[in-house]
């Protein structure tokens, strides 16, 4: 195989993983999430936050020259993803308190 073809697949490996350790990092946050959640008495799932992100998004997709409607669907993934993980640790956790949710 072509020398440069192997070495821009490899970079593009190297981006692939710090794609995923950028996810794992951002879906770290959904015990402090839950617990910062029930606190405020807000529900898990928050439309209208979900909307204000992807309008992020999609503003900032536009300035990076990116598909916006590609960055909109990894989003949704992303969001749909966190929330999930929510979900799953509210369904550990009988009752919800500051010691089963430690803040940073």
């Amino acid at each position: 195989m072509n020398k440069k073809l192997q070495r821009i697949r490899k970079e593009i490996d190297v981006l692939d993983i710090e794609i995923m350790q950028l996810i794992r990092a951002r879906k770290s946050f959904a015990k402090d999430l839950v617990f910062c959640k029930y606190s405020n008495k807000i529900l898990l799932r928050d439309l209208g936050r979900e909307k204000e992100i992807l309008k992020k998004r999609d503003k900032e997709a536009k300035r990076l020259d990116l598909n916006p409607r590609s960055i909109e669907a990894i989003w949704t993934i992303l969001i749909k993803d966190l929330l999930q993980e929510q979900r799953k640790i509210v369904k550990r956790k009988k009752t919800i308190s500051r010691e089963n949710f430690p803040t940073r």
